[in-house]
């Protein structure tokens, strides 16, 4: 059945390892970093669920990041995805929805004054919509591209 889901903790990485403390779909955070599966995600988006991922960087003293740590892909629904930081975003690996919007955005609070969104993987969305942002009037975000030699 599609609706929303929403995830809340302090800093989040989106692996192919196991997903920490979640009895899909009441996600429970742990420590300062928590784990949600790509297996997870894709099942969401493949049954027209849009999936929403924001961090607090408060809830346990973590920094408020996500991390895309391993590719999002297989994905056949057309939900919806959106990452919205506390701080900074990380897309390390490839991105792929099916008609679904991608939101990324950093630093969504006004207690931060830097956060940026750094993509190292491929966005694609076919024929959705793909925002990237971040900041608020009180601060300044930014989209980081990768670099040639590996550093940031």
């Amino acid at each position: 059945m599609a609706g929303q889901w929403l995830l809340d903790p302090a800093d989040i990485t989106i692996s192919n390892g196991a997903t920490t403390a979640v009895n899909d779909p009441n996600f429970i955070p742990s420590a300062t970093a928590s784990v949600v599966s790509v297996a997870s995600i894709v099942n969401a988006l493949n049954n027209g669920t849009n999936v929403t991922i924001t961090t607090g960087g408060d809830a346990f003293a973590g920094n408020g990041d996500i991390t895309v740590a391993n590719a999002i892909t297989g994905v056949t629904g057309t939900g919806s995805l959106t990452l919205s930081a506390f701080r900074n975003i990380l897309i390390n690996a490839a991105i792929t929805l099916n008609g679904g919007n991608l939101t990324l955005q950093s630093m969504n609070n006004v207690a931060s004054t830097s956060g940026y969104i750094n993509v190292a993987g491929a966005l694609t969305t076919n024929g959705g919509n793909i925002t990237i942002g971040g900041g608020t009037v009180l601060a300044t975000g930014y989209a980081k591209p990768p670099v040639a030699d590996g550093s940031d």
